[in-house]
């Protein structure tokens, strides 16, 4: 089966689908055990196909430092993360992942995930030019069927290590990762130098603070 959508992309649901119920049948007929019966649910319209109970939806609330603006308690613009699931005990193998609209004034993103059974896991958060950051120690338990909302804002306990920063009344995940090596140094420093000497603009990278420069 194939999807297709004339939008710029499918909305954030779970689909449906029904087997046509008009004669014909499709030539390629498809079975099901309804019960302990072998039964062509090819055109019966008693026949759906629920998809929602498969997924696990997230729901992520996070503040990045170098877009939030403590007198507008907001971000400048809105930007992407991606949103990874990792598995709470070692080796925290990733097992599915989500880029997605970082909304500018709930500071929230939400994501359905498919590839996820029920148990711990951490939500990790990764932004272009920030650090990524992990939900807090143990992980979190999520169950197929359900919606699930973590707030990285709250505390600075609601991350991984405390790696966070307060600004304003925003705990924040830090910005300057800018070639993502898990660690802000002078390496950063020098991209964002050479860009400004260029006067590089636009949505680059090396522009930490949502201006559209450099």
């Amino acid at each position: 089966m194939r999807l297709a959508t004339t939008a710029a992309s499918f909305a954030s649901v779970a689909p449906s689908f029904q087997w046509r119920s008009a004669l014909p049948d499709p030539f390629t007929k498809i079975f099901a055990y309804i019960g302990t019966n072998n039964t062509n649910i090819s055109s019966p319209a008693t026949h759906l196909i629920d998809s929602s109970g498969l997924l696990v939806n997230v729901n992520v609330k996070v503040a990045i430092e170098g877009l939030y603006r403590t007198i507008l308690n907001r971000h400048i613009k809105r930007d992407t993360v991606t949103i990874i699931l990792r598995r709470a005990s070692a080796p925290f193998q990733q097992v599915d992942s989500a880029r997605k609209v970082l909304d500018s004034v709930t500071l929230t993103a939400s994501a359905s995930f498919r590839n996820v059974a029920n148990g711990a896991y951490y939500i990790v958060v990764r932004h272009k030019n920030s650090m990524e950051t992990w939900s807090k120690p143990g992980g979190e338990n999520l169950t197929v069927g359900t919606t699930f909302s973590y707030d990285f804002t709250t505390a600075q306990t609601q991350a991984y290590g405390i790696n966070m920063k307060l600004v304003g009344s925003k705990w924040c995940i830090y910005t300057g990762n800018v070639n993502q090596d898990f660690i802000i140094d002078a390496s950063d420093m020098l991209y964002i130098d050479n860009d400004s000497y260029i006067f590089l603009t636009g949505d680059v990278v090396t522009d930490l603070n949502g201006d559209r420069n450099s």
